[in-house]
Order: C-alpha cells, then structure tokens, then sequence
C-alpha cells in the first residue's frame, strides 16, 4: 500500500480535528484577507476561509501532488 492511499484512507477527522479551527479563529474578519497556505493538503481550510468569508483571495501548495486531482473541483469559489 502506497502512502497515497493511506492518506486517502484515513478519517478526515484525523487531519481536521480541531486545530483548523483554531487556526482560523485567528485570521481576522476581513473579507479582503488574501491567504497562502503551505502544507494544505486536500485544501479544506482554505475552501473553510473562503466559506466564512475570511478571505477574498486563497491558494494552497502542497507535497503531495495527487490532491490537486482529488479535490480540486471544491474550489469553484476559488478565485487564483
């Protein structure tokens, strides 16, 4: 088994947990926040930020270059 499907196995809730929320508790509320982030992953939080409206402007790089395949059709909100 490739670390690729281990990752893809796993519980969500195993890379969300509660620390991306307090991550984003501390982004200030401004719509205009413009956000980079690195290690994003399967880019959750940034699609998170741009949900609540705590960023006009996301974009996410990550290692792991199979997440852009998986997940890149949740970014439709996404301006690049």
């Amino acid at each position: 088994m490739t670390y690729k499907d281990l990752y893809l196995q796993k519980n969500r809730g195993y890379f969300v947990g509660n620390a991306r929320y307090e991550i984003i508790k501390q982004i200030p509320n401004n719509k205009h926040n413009k956000v980079l982030e690195l290690g994003c992953g399967d880019g959750a939080t940034l699609l998170e930020l741009k949900k609540i409206n705590k960023a006009s402007f996301v974009a996410g790089i990550d290692i792991m270059d199979f997440q852009q395949d998986n997940y890149l059709d949740k970014f439709t909100l996404v301006r690049y």
